[in-house]
């Protein structure tokens, strides 16, 4: 009896080899999905500068939303934190809609009014379950228009984000990256803080915020994006009704193109925290830049690493195979960072504080290493799943289009396939060997290795 059900068993796997072996190779490769795909964005710019941008891909939902070129890069030191402030007024009620009734509206057809900022772009969108109707475009342009900015929400709202600051002053990880683009992009408007800091925060006024929102929300900083179940001629039709009464005036504005990188460092030892905290980055690049595919794969090759994951011996990176034996790291994760007009390429890292030097001598001699063939190529299709993964939804498909990049998946694979070990060290040789580095710190930083001696390593590094 056991006899005859090993037979069975065994029939059973060699049948579905067989036949998952046949159906796989009747699949199309990504290659040839993407080649037959013709989705392709549609773009098409108002006479006041409104950008319009559409891709239908056939889903019965959609998203729709504003990317406004705003953010932290458009701020000063009088009014840093002023975009974070307006983001969260934005869900406060309009001059015909009460929070409750915005709230209804929402409800009325099944989706959900979100919003982020970063340092060069502010983003307000609706997640539909159906496609883009009149009601989703007239919520957001009600929402960015029309906000009252009552004198009650603001006060609420202040208490609430200063609230924010103090609990990431607290964040050894927003403390670090905060120092590092402080160190960075210093002297310049990207030097900032998201959240702007308690007295920038605590100063701003109702008549702020409308000048901040009349000067930088204008048309040809906009652009009104749609992904999903969307009719390109549609969303022209609603962003003329809605957004015909925006501003046409020039884009630019003094002072707000003048981002520098600065080599340098900044330490805060705070001995009460348990474990040292800090990261080393050399200058980036923006956002479309031909050196961001051969970097975004430099950075997978390098990859993240964490105690705390179980299979962190097991991770596909070599470096983070080696650092499992250094008892000082507890983790680390490589970092690609890309704005509109600057960038930052580095690495992350948290560590007991005991030995640094040691951390860094091996991070160094492990980049003087060549990678293998196999290594990239692990690397290739890891981004390449991380990529096309994030645009399988319609949000991460118009966020990508949103900044301004109108690229094809196609051609990101294109792209993401033409790199090889070559042009891996090429790239880095270019832009990372012998580079000035930006380094900031935060906790147990007595060990950490002085700033010319990590420079000077730098002439070292290889990959």
């Amino acid at each position: 009896m056991n006899t005859s059900l090993l037979y069975v068993a065994l029939f059973l796997v060699v049948f579905l080899r067989l036949t998952l072996f046949k159906a796989c190779q009747q699949c199309l490769t990504a290659s040839q999905v993407f080649q037959r795909s013709t989705l392709q964005p549609k773009i098409t710019v108002l006479d006041n500068g409104l950008k319009v941008v559409s891709e239908n891909n056939g889903k019965p939902f959609a998203t729709v939303g504003v990317w406004i070129d705003s953010g932290v890069s458009c701020e000063n030191d009088a009014n840093n934190g002023i975009s974070n402030f307006l983001q969260h007024l934005f869900f406060k009620g309009t001059e015909k809609r009460t929070p409750t009734k915005l709230r209804n509206d929402l409800l009325k057809v099944g989706s959900r009014l979100s919003s982020y900022v970063d340092r060069d772009r502010v983003v307000i969108y609706i997640n539909l379950v159906e496609s883009v109707d009149i009601s989703a475009v007239d919520i957001i342009a009600d929402v960015l228009l029309n906000s009252k900015f009552d004198n009650e929400a603001i006060e609420l709202e202040r208490c609430y984000i200063m609230k924010e600051i103090e609990v990431m002053e607290n964040d050894p990880l927003s403390g670090v990256f905060d120092l590092l683009h402080k160190a960075a992009f210093q002297e310049t408007r990207m030097e900032r803080s998201l959240l702007g800091t308690l007295d920038t925060v605590k100063n701003l006024d109702r008549t702020m915020l409308k000048n901040f929102l009349a000067e930088r929300y204008i048309a040809p900083r906009m652009a009104l994006v749609g992904v999903g179940g969307v009719e390109h001629a549609t969303l022209i039709d609603l962003s003329k009704k809605y957004f015909h009464g925006l501003k046409a005036r020039s884009r630019h504005l003094p002072g707000e193109s003048e981002i520098r990188f600065t080599g340098s460092e900044v330490r805060y030892r705070d001995d009460s925290l348990p474990y040292m905290y800090g990261a080393v980055a050399v200058e980036g690049f923006e956002f479309g830049h031909p050196d961001i595919i051969p970097l975004q794969v430099a950075q997978t090759i390098v990859g993240e690493w964490d105690q705390t994951v179980a299979h962190s011996k097991n991770l596909p990176s070599r470096l983070a195979r080696k650092v499992c034996s250094i008892s000082d790291v507890l983790s680390y994760k490589c970092f690609l960072t890309t704005y509109k007009n600057c960038g930052l390429f580095g690495l992350y890292f948290t560590a007991k504080g005991e030995n640094i030097a040691y951390l860094v001598t091996f991070l160094r001699a492990y980049m003087s290493t060549s990678v293998t063939d196999e290594d990239v190529e692990c690397a290739k299709n890891m981004l390449k799943a991380n990529i096309f993964g994030t645009m399988e939804s319609n949000f991460g498909r118009a966020d990508y289009i949103g900044r301004s990049v109108l690229i094809s998946l196609g051609e990101i694979e294109n792209r993401i396939n033409a790199v090889n070990k070559k042009m891996i060290r090429d790239t880095v040789m270019r832009d990372v060997y012998d580079r000035d580095i930006v380094v900031s710190a935060i906790g147990r930083t007595e060990a950490f290795p002085d700033y010319l001696l990590l420079r000077c390593g730098m002439s070292w590094w290889r990959l």
